[in-house]
């Protein structure tokens, strides 16, 4: 998820782990939103649903940025750097309206990553979702504040974050994997036949609870399974998942005896890692 290239789509962080706000119409004045203790940061994406009422100019199926006045008040502008765009509601009728942050300092780490020295001495030390706190001004990466939003592993997620209140508490219970294994990977023998060889296929059949595909890395061990690195690109599955081909290109019997898995990965970021499985290459 290249977590320092910053390449995550942070739009697309889990509803569960981002703060939703109500509020009603009277909190609005001349464009500044009013919400005790809000708990947002400038450049935070805000998406908004009507209640009994509207907010005249307000189009929930747009994503607006919030610009923080104190601890209490924002403004909404249309465009991320905050510098024009604001938007000031014509009206404000109605209660029971809703407000929907995205946080800009959310952030994934996968399993691979987790393993990198560099961002375990961050504090990343366990898969899943985390809040991190902004950059200093001059973009560099200072950063202190860190908190573990959601954990994520084979058997499901699990965590709770914590909005402006208690209130506003989400909890994704255990068991809510994205992604099951059908089928494991399983042990491959080949039978090496000089300079017209081919691939060693490994093959993984896998399941997608959001209907969505799955990313199927294949990684290799030449130490007996202590460590592993990536070898190819990574396959996807069908919509929903399916059976894919894993290949490990073979021209000579050098890789008799390696460890081989799978890392498999959904758009809702939920990552497995399959058994270890042996090449016997003849």
């Amino acid at each position: 998820m290249a977590l320092w290239a910053l390449t995550d789509n942070l739009a697309g962080a889990p509803k569960w782990l981002t703060p939703k706000f109500t509020f009603d119409g009277t909190d609005v004045t001349g464009g500044v939103f009013t919400i005790a203790n809000h708990g947002i940061k400038n450049g935070d994406q805000i998406t908004f649903a009507n209640g009994d009422g509207t907010l005249g100019g307000i189009n929930p199926a747009t994503t607006w940025h919030a610009k923080v006045l104190s601890n209490n008040t924002f403004e909404l502008y249309s465009n991320a750097d905050l510098s024009t765009g604001k938007v000031t509601p014509s009206n404000t009728s109605g209660t029971g309206h809703s407000v929907q942050v995205t946080p800009s300092d959310i952030f994934f780490a996968d399993s691979i990553e987790v393993q990198n020295a560099n961002n375990i001495g961050r504090g990343f030390t366990t898969p899943g979702w985390y809040r991190y706190a902004t950059r200093n001004t001059d973009n560099s990466e200072a950063r202190t504040d860190i908190e573990l939003l959601c954990a994520i592993s084979a058997g499901g997620a699990t965590g709770t974050f914590t909005g402006a209140s208690d209130a506003e508490d989400t909890v994704l219970e255990s068991g809510a994997t994205l992604i099951t294994i059908a089928t494991q990977l399983a042990d491959v023998t080949y039978n090496h036949g000089g300079s017209n060889d081919g691939n060693a296929n490994f093959t993984i059949d896998v399941d997608c609870t959001d209907n969505g595909v799955v990313a199927c890395q294949l990684q290799e061990s030449t130490d007996g399974g202590t460590t592993f690195a990536d070898i190819g690109s990574a396959v996807n599955s069908s919509a929903g998942g399916s059976n894919v081909t894993l290949p490990v290109a073979i021209t000579d019997t050098s890789k008799n005896g390696f460890k081989y898995r799978a890392v498999l990965t959904s758009a809702l970021a939920d990552t497995v890692t399959s058994a270890v499985k042996t090449l016997t290459v003849t």
